[in-house]
């Protein structure tokens, strides 16, 4: 009889390091992240993040020299201001734009920059002068595709995020394969994440000094994900110390709904590698 372990040890050990090469290539290189949803609706005086680690990092944290503008379906321009650059640390940053007028209810807005510039490279920016971003959902197709950054304007407001109760710690998580994650999931119990421009996290120690002031993450459907998340490092979390972190939603208007109660942590344990 011919035995199989051997082979099939072989082709989980090269699944494996497919996964983490291509995780190794994407911290390499960078992402761009853009919320609420493309092409989700929106109030008339929104607020939009643009959130990009690796090359995205420079480009973000300039973003304003790019004369951001929303340009409408009806071919009205809107000028965008950028408000607030965050850093989670230095392998993120988040760009947050706000329109300086009212926009048109239906419309359907698309982002544009001024043209990229050239680099000392002699490559132009990796952010384009309508930049677009890779979509799972169905309106990219069945099995998702590159997508106008554009949002429509809802008829009617839009309502404020709301708590269902406490923030609580779901699972802690460490990744066997390069880049490594270790990271803590937190359920947010929020009423309908579609009323979620994004979560905002502040981390403190538990004698109240404050590690991180502000980090803006993507509402996801699940869990929140706090600490090293493999590219970028959202709250940076010390062995053997205990957190707290406390989340505010913010609402696709830039209405600000801190939870009840803050979410005690410590990071997880590493595995040795």
């Amino acid at each position: 009889m011919v035995s199989v372990r051997a082979p099939m040890r072989l082709l989980v050990a090269l699944v494996l390091s497919l996964i983490a090469a291509r995780a190794h290539a994407g911290c390499t290189t960078g992402s761009l992240e853009v919320f609420p949803d493309v092409h989700a609706h929106i109030p008339e005086k929104p607020h939009l993040v643009l959130t990009g680690t690796g090359i995205y990092v420079d480009e973000l944290t300039g973003l304003a020299s790019r004369a951001p503008r929303l340009v409408g379906e009806d071919g009205r321009a809107v000028s965008l201001t950028v408000r607030i650059v965050e850093r989670g640390d230095a392998s993120k940053v988040a760009a947050v734009l706000v329109p300086d007028e009212s926009l048109a209810p239906g419309v359907l807005y698309k982002l544009e920059l001024s043209p990229p510039p050239i680099g000392t490279d002699g490559k132009p920016s990796p952010l384009p002068q309508a930049p677009t971003i890779f979509s799972w959902h169905d309106r990219g197709g069945p099995t998702g595709g590159q997508l106008a950054v554009a949002w429509r304007v809802a008829s009617g407001p839009t309502p404020p995020p709301r708590w269902r109760g406490r923030p609580s710690v779901k699972k802690e998580v460490v990744g066997p394969w390069c880049p490594y994650p270790a990271y803590v999931e937190v359920d947010a119990p929020i009423e309908d994440r579609d009323t979620v421009l994004a979560y905002e996290l502040a981390l403190m120690r538990a004698d109240d000094h404050v590690v991180l002031a502000r980090s803006l993450e993507a509402p996801e459907r699940g869990p929140i994900a706090v600490g090293n998340l493999g590219c970028e490092v959202n709250a940076p979390l010390e062995p053997g110390v205990r957190y707290r972190v406390r989340i505010t939603a913010l609402g696709l208007d830039g209405t600000r709904v801190q939870a009840p109660g803050t979410v005690t942590l410590s990071a997880p344990r590493e595995r040795r590698r």
